[in-house]
């Protein structure tokens, strides 16, 4: 019986270039919940982000992994959570203060009005700066990293036409090798502690609410999914997902921009109601 259902956000439950989730999944999530069915954002997103994209439907955030699993929510309560080391991260700031465009991402996770910061941005400007979906709420810039945050949301952003992604992860490495770059889009990748991922946040939810992961449907599209459609049995890639995704994946649905996310789960729902399973899986 399915218990609880994850999925990523960006390229599977919400399309590439939309703001928020369908009306259509809206009203699905829902339709678990009137079943008893968990739902939650399994994203590299901090849990501030995600509300947004949920229109701050508590029913659709409570339960989260968040931060590319570092921090795990559990029915509206912090149950797991993992921070980067400051020291090091201010170093990794220093190696990067002569690297036109590169920039350490933090966000605070406890307060989704604070937008994020910009740590040791030079006089050329990162790539994604004017991008409205990555900064919706704008951003600020900064010397040093603010004292009074949790750090459990770290990216770094970057101008290919300046540095490559190449040349970024060498630097970094050079001064926390053990930090594993997550990619996310062009020119901005997230990181997680090494040999972390989304994985770990699932297993940690799924132990905090007594669930079974033979009871856990995961939805993914990209390579920082790979971890968590390897973990349980009813793993979902849509039909967009990078080929390494798709292969992890035990069952295929369409596209993000067919919402098809929000299909499988208006079957869950009524395949629960009944006491079969969805026909996706079948």
């Amino acid at each position: 019986m399915i218990k609880l259902v994850l999925t990523d956000l960006d390229n599977t439950i919400v399309p590439f270039g939309a703001e928020e989730v369908s009306d259509r999944g809206m009203h699905a999530i829902h339709a678990l919940a009137d079943q008893g069915i968990r739902f939650g954002p399994a994203s590299g997103r901090a849990l501030g982000s995600l509300r947004r994209f949920f229109r701050f439907d508590d029913v659709c955030t409570q339960t989260a992994v968040a931060s590319n699993g570092l921090e795990v929510y559990a029915d509206g309560q912090l149950v797991a959570a993992w921070e980067f080391d400051r020291d090091i991260l201010e170093k990794t700031v220093e190696a990067l203060r002569d690297v036109p465009s590169a920039a350490l991402v933090v966000e605070n996770p406890d307060d989704e009005a604070t937008p994020p910061v910009l740590v040791g941005l030079g006089s050329v400007p990162c790539a994604l700066m004017d991008n409205s979906l990555v900064f919706p709420y704008g951003y600020e810039v900064s010397d040093a990293i603010p004292d009074d945050w949790r750090l459990t949301k770290v990216s770094f952003c970057y101008d290919a036409a300046y540095v490559t992604r190449e040349e970024m992860e060498a630097i970094l490495a050079a001064v926390y090798p053990d930090l594993d770059p997550r990619k996310s889009i062009n020119d901005w990748f997230d990181v997680a502690p090494k040999g972390w991922s989304k994985a770990n946040g699932v297993r940690a939810l799924a132990a905090s609410l007594g669930i079974s992961l033979d009871d856990v449907v995961v939805f993914g599209d990209n390579l920082n999914d790979l971890e968590m459609l390897q973990l349980v049995p009813h793993s979902v890639a849509v039909s967009n997902a990078v080929p390494e995704a798709a292969a992890a994946a035990r069952y295929h649905i369409g596209a993000s921009s067919d919402d098809a996310v929000a299909k499988a789960m208006e079957e869950i729902a009524a395949a629960t109601a009944e006491g079969s399973m969805p026909r996706f899986m079948r």
